[in-house]
């Protein structure tokens, strides 16, 4: 994977598997799909309670001295937790039967838990539940639902902390692919511009990508040369490559003025979101 933001998102595919873990590591793209790595660490930040279960089940998958038995009491606490309710566990454990770690594959029990959790209000199963719908992995697909869920998530506008995946940047940015594309209404220009600016501004490269190539086409928005030159500055300083020869295309119809004043709002925008420059 190229592109060094929060998140990647395949064109082809724009749905991806659910959410696992980010931390400082990338999605990477395989055969159309986004893998994303699973550590210790991030399960461990992740969920905060019921110490001694958590701590059973890290030993049992993740370190060397692998152990059948531990494992197996590790995963019946951990179930026993998530079926009292606790929502935070039902997400893991449907992550652990989605990946296929310390328990059977199974998309159907994966399912099951991220709707449990879902329903709960955990975000990150929210997230994972609306990608479920969208695929048509251990349920039949319903585009309906999956917008629903993405819905949720990003109308939330939570703030987690660096080991957990921005499933609100993730579900904003599905959203505009979702309107942009027409994959459940007819195309919504408005919709899609509205949803890949508020990933946008939450500093996701191709959801900067896809605003220039909007003001540069005039889709959702009149046309404007100099607002898509700014998107397409943001996203190629982030290491987007689509973005970069955007960039370059729509330099040649900008005077020197317009050129200055598009990275005068590249700066402004820097000041007024508080991100910063990847490079």
């Amino acid at each position: 994977m190229a592109d060094p933001s929060h998140l990647y998102f395949s064109k082809r595919l724009r749905i991806g598997q659910p959410a696992w873990k980010r931390g400082t590591d990338m999605a990477r793209e395989s055969k159309g799909k986004s893998l994303i790595k699973i550590t210790p660490h991030w399960l461990a930040r992740l969920y905060d309670g019921k110490a001694g279960a958590v701590l059973l089940l890290l030993v049992s998958l993740f370190f060397p001295f692998h152990n059948v038995n531990a494992e197996s009491y590790a995963l019946e606490l951990f179930q026993e937790v998530a079926e009292k309710g606790d929502a935070r566990a039902q997400s893991i454990l449907g992550s652990l039967y989605y990946y296929g770690v310390g328990l059977p594959q199974s998309e159907a029990k994966a399912f099951q838990w991220y709707r449990a959790a879902a329903e709960g209000g955990e975000g990150l199963a929210q997230f994972n539940l609306g990608v479920m719908y969208y695929n048509g992995e251990g349920t039949n697909r319903n585009r309906y639902e999956a917008l629903k869920w993405f819905h949720k998530v990003s109308d939330q506008g939570m703030q987690l902390d660096e080991t957990v995946p921005d499933v609100v940047s993730w579900a904003q940015l599905k959203l505009g692919f979702m309107y942009h594309d027409g994959k459940v209404t007819a195309p919504n220009d408005v919709e899609a511009l509205y949803w890949f600016r508020r990933a946008a501004d939450r500093g996701v490269p191709l959801a900067q990508y896809m605003l220039g190539q909007m003001f540069h086409k005039g889709r959702g928005a009149p046309q404007d040369a100099v607002r898509a030159f700014m998107w397409y500055e943001l996203a190629t300083l982030s290491g987007n490559k689509e973005a970069k020869q955007g960039r370059s295309q729509i330099l040649d119809q900008l005077t020197p003025g317009q050129i200055d004043q598009g990275r005068q709002m590249t700066e402004e925008w820097y000041r007024n979101t508080g991100n910063k420059r990847v490079n």
